[in-house]
């Protein structure tokens, strides 16, 4: 799509990972950053460590798409594609403690809908860290 180098990252650059960069900084940062704010939600310990994690997890996944292997920066993949896995476990065993342990008053639809979103988020995780242990270059 793009005829300029960046060290091989042209390549992986495409509509769809515009599309889903301009949502994930939307999200990330001109949506959520104002209501976490207003919320003072950074005040519960483990609600801000499981939001921390929870954009770990995504900006490292929005990242790898662009830094995979097969780039000059490629080296950077496997790292922080750990920093990504380890987050992402943290995020949802904090979320789930948020949502269901914690005592908070939680709405039971945000609740179930939050809890299927993280199980999918794990489940994902789990699916691509054994379809990489299957298909790594040795």
């Amino acid at each position: 799509m793009m005829g300029f180098k960046l060290g091989g990252l042209g390549k992986n650059i495409s509509v769809y990972w515009l599309f889903a960069t301009c949502l994930c900084v939307w999200f990330l940062f001109l949506h959520s950053l104002p209501v976490i704010a207003e919320r003072r939600m950074y005040h519960d310990i483990p609600l801000a460590t499981h939001l921390a994690g929870a954009y770990t997890v995504y900006l490292s996944c929005l990242i790898n798409t662009l830094m995979t292997p097969s780039t000059k920066y490629g080296k950077w993949h496997s790292t922080v594609g750990k920093v990504g896995m380890v987050s992402g476990f943290a995020s949802f065993g904090l979320g789930f403690y948020c949502t269901w342990l914690s005592g908070a008053d939680v709405d039971p639809g945000f609740q179930v809908g939050i809890t299927i979103g993280g199980i999918a988020q794990v489940a994902s995780q789990v699916i691509g860290w054994r379809a990489i242990k299957r298909y790594k270059l040795r």
